[in-house]
């Protein structure tokens, strides 16, 4: 069966399960889901979803922090040390584009459907930097051409030791 079928599903179960806690019977409050914001080690600017979009196919791209929701995701763990990461504005999740394993895809949002061009693993330096991997590449989210201009597009790029593929997730 097909993953797709499941997502909506799976990721409402997943949402449910951070909020609550079962415990005797009685249902309890959890601490709310944690989002995250992602930094640019090189420039300093925020992961952002161009224009709070929430249209399917809205680029990512890094802007001056501010705080807005599309400044804002989602970590959902999955099996194998993989995650969603999900826009908090729009409910997509981070996507490589048509699932290409081209250097310079870019890194889009998308209806959560955990194919593995929507999986990512965190690899951390060891200066409390984060590497975000995309599973099906095994490419780094990567501010193309080391930018440090707002509206500077997010790609997949092969993984080197370069600071415009270093994220502070905090």
């Amino acid at each position: 069966m097909k993953l797709r079928r499941f997502a909506g599903p799976i990721l409402s179960m997943a949402l449910v399960a951070t909020t609550l806690l079962v415990g005797s019977g009685t249902a309890s409050a959890a601490p709310a889901p944690m989002f995250v914001t992602a930094k640019a080690r090189h420039s300093g600017k925020c992961l952002d979803v161009s224009g709070g979009s929430t249209n399917n196919g809205a680029n990512l791209i890094q802007w001056e922090c501010h705080g807005g929701a599309n400044q804002h995701f989602l970590v959902l763990p999955l099996g194998g040390g993989g995650a969603l990461i999900v826009a908090r504005h729009s409910g997509h999740c981070l996507d490589v584009s048509g699932g290409s394993t081209a250097n310079g895809a870019a890194i889009i949002q998308w209806p959560c459907h955990g194919g593995l061009n929507q999986q990512w693993v965190r690899r951390d330096t060891s200066d409390g930097q984060t590497r975000l991997v995309a599973r099906h590449s095994g490419k780094c989210v990567d501010v193309a051409g080391a930018s440090n201009s707002n509206g500077a597009r997010i790609i997949q790029w092969p993984c080197h030791n370069q600071f415009n593929q270093q994220w502070r997730i905090s």
